[in-house]
């Protein structure tokens, strides 16, 4: 009986399925150990942004709570635990004075159906003042820490004066209403 395979062809054949098993071992052992280690490695270079990104707020925790701390003294927040409007018209004098413009007229306005489930409390005002009041006392109301907003807005000029008239609607959203 003939040789079925030359020694040229017994070679090229051990080639092969020695180069086929090296594939599959390469495909089913190797290929997902690599994956999952770059895997980890793109998780632990994300995680140390966040760490980083954490240790920079804590190393400014300091600074943050002064400041906190200063801005919560600027503001009467023992009100805060009663009447919410009591509160919110509290803010909206001490603002009032800080920026140097006279509250002429206050009207609370009762809340449509959204601001119930929001739970928000509006309020028309007219005051006077000068631009300079009327704008910084803008800028307080946006930044107060009682979370106020305007809402709607219109100065006009008083006769025969440089002061101003300004009438706005003011918002203050207190959170979600309990009990929907």
């Amino acid at each position: 009986m003939a040789k079925i395979l030359t020694p040229r062809e017994k070679r090229i054949a051990v080639l092969t399925l020695w180069l086929l098993g090296l594939s599959l071992f390469f495909k089913f052992l190797i290929s997902p150990i690599w994956q999952r280690y770059e895997q980890l490695d793109r998780e632990i270079a994300s995680t140390r942004t966040k760490l980083k990104r954490s240790l920079r707020l804590l190393s400014k925790k300091d600074e943050i709570q002064q400041r906190f701390n200063s801005l919560a003294s600027q503001t009467d927040l023992t009100n805060l635990k009663g009447d919410p409007l009591v509160a919110m018209l509290a803010e909206l004098e001490r603002l009032a004075s800080a920026s140097g413009i006279k509250i002429i007229d206050v009207r609370p306005q009762t809340p449509g159906e959204i601001a119930k489930a929001v739970k928000e409390l509006v309020v028309d005002i007219r005051v006077e003042g000068s631009i300079e009041g009327l704008v910084n006392f803008i800028y307080q109301v946006e930044n107060s820490l009682a979370l106020l907003r305007v809402k709607r807005l219109q100065i006009g000029a008083k006769p025969n004066t440089q002061e101003l008239e300004g009438s706005f609607t003011l918002v203050q959203t207190l959170g979600l209403a309990s009990g929907r």
